[in-house]
């Protein structure tokens, strides 16, 4: 039986700005880093939560990861590790 995260009956409602709204991957980023909260790191249940097969958790945990290390604890980008190589050789 597959049961979910109970929602925070605090939560503020979205405003009518729709430019201030969060996008889907900024939502589902906060979703699983709560849900793996409420499990205390098991991948085993928070994927069952989730919905989706513990492999697909391990990548997108990786892949998230990786794009953390691209935002400092300020929550600002860092430029060195968000940049892509420039095809000629110079950035």
């Amino acid at each position: 039986k597959r049961q979910g995260v109970a929602v925070n009956p605090q939560a503020k409602p979205l405003g009518d700005n729709i430019s201030e709204w969060p996008t889907l991957e900024n939502l589902q980023q906060d979703y699983v880093r709560k849900v793996m909260q409420a499990v205390n790191s098991n991948k085993r249940r928070a994927a069952q939560i989730l919905g989706i097969n513990r492999r697909t958790l391990y990548r997108w945990l990786a892949a998230n990861e990786s794009a953390s290390e691209a935002v400092d604890a300020g929550g600002n980008q860092n430029p060195q590790s968000t940049r892509l190589p420039d095809p000629q050789g110079e950035l």
